[in-house]
């Protein structure tokens, strides 16, 4: 499964969906907003310091230990693989539910109701177009209908949060024997998505907040779970 985030059309790829870090002001579409910091932050820490550093790369080592010790992908005999199909009609009949902090439709027993709560508490904004010049509600994105464009904080912020979903993975799966899987959104070990998200929150980078240079494709989410 590949990132539902689709690369916008002057950045280049190094994996075939995702976008790396624009670098030129022809690459940008500044989202008018003087009042915030032209440098990214996540919940108020700037994305240059050390301790986010330091907490990016805390993240990854568990990142790559839950790939060790939880299995995702392919279900052994035991578990079974949930699909949200290829609509929003068939998502909800098999179950699904829109996150936001996933950005993705994920099967019921996979979706993280506490963190995406947590994550929709922020004030994001959400456009119809890439200039930013009409803004949709949340509750309209929040129903998994309608495709829509974020800012590069948004899409920074939503690595953060994988990274902290795949933290409390590790654990619940550390406390199992080796033979358990825990239920888990297949997407958020894939190497791709995994490095992508790594790319973004590299601490070196400078990035400009506010640019609207993130599409949201509808994109339907897997989940393995115990039978």
């Amino acid at each position: 499964m590949l990132s539902p985030f689709k690369k916008h059309k002057h950045i280049r790829s190094r994996a075939s969906d995702y976008q790396t870090l624009p670098t030129t002001e022809n690459q940008k579409t500044i989202l008018s907003t003087p009042s915030r910091s032209s440098k990214i932050s996540i919940f108020g820490i700037p994305f240059l310091s050390p301790k986010l550093g330091l907490t990016t790369l805390i993240f990854a080592a568990l990142a790559i230990s839950i790939i060790a010790i939880v299995h995702f992908g392919s279900a052994p005999p035991s578990h079974k693989l949930l699909h949200c199909g290829n609509s929003p009609t068939e998502a909800r009949a098999n179950g699904c539910v829109y996150s936001l902090v996933d950005v993705r439709w994920v099967p019921g027993q996979c979706y993280d109701k506490k963190m995406d709560d947590e994550f929709n508490s922020l004030p994001w904004h959400y456009f119809a177009d890439k200039n930013g010049t009409r803004e949709i509600t949340q509750e309209l994105a929040k129903q998994g209908d309608t495709e829509f464009w974020v800012t590069m904080e948004y899409h920074i912020t939503h690595c953060e949060f994988t990274m902290r979903q795949l933290r409390r993975r590790y654990l619940e799966a550390a406390r199992r024997s080796p033979q358990e899987v825990v239920a888990s959104n297949t997407y958020m070990t894939e190497e791709e998505h995994f490095e992508h998200c790594v790319e973004y929150m590299n601490p070196r980078k400078i990035i400009e907040a506010d640019l609207i240079v993130t599409f949201s494709k509808m994109d339907f989410g897997t989940c393995q779970v115990p039978l």
